[in-house]
């Protein structure tokens, strides 16, 4: 559920882009260092990331 959930917030703000989690370097890095990586992230993205692992607290 909750690599679905973080996919599913990659997909809605990245649409089309592949997100392969069996990739060796997904598994060593955080979402924080993901974050910092991704041209054009934003607030919006972090938001859905930390809704998506804390689900009690979302919206």
């Amino acid at each position: 559920m909750l690599w679905q959930a973080v996919t599913e917030a990659f997909e809605k703000h990245f649409p089309g882009v592949p997100l392969d989690p069996s990739a060796p370097e997904t598994a060593a890095a955080s979402l924080n260092l993901v974050l910092q990586h991704i041209p054009g992230s934003s607030a919006g993205l972090e938001r859905d990331l930390r809704n998506a692992l804390n689900p009690d607290r979302s919206r």
